[in-house]
């Protein structure tokens, strides 16, 4: 068999694990400098790795702003257990 396990394959369209939107789609973001401004840019992927016992590692493709948004919830996780 080739070198790929059974079972997956290579998505045809590369989208966030958890909101779904499509590498490419259009996301709404706020500029820094001007706080009234809006601005339009590509949603860009990127891989997050969580490696577990075993030597085994999964891998997930987020956009900027779930990744943030994880960041975010884990921070607020370990506060709360302080």
């Amino acid at each position: 068999m080739g070198g790929r396990p059974q079972g997956l394959r290579k998505p045809r369209v590369r989208t966030c694990y958890l909101c779904k939107r499509a590498e490419g789609e259009k996301s709404l973001n706020l500029d820094e400098e001007k706080e009234d401004e809006v601005v339009l840019s590509n949603i860009e992927l990127s891989p997050c790795e969580i490696r577990f016992g075993g030597g085994v590692t999964f891998s997930y493709l987020l956009c900027i702003e779930c990744a943030l948004l994880l960041d975010v919830m884990e921070k607020m996780e370990g506060d709360s257990e302080e």
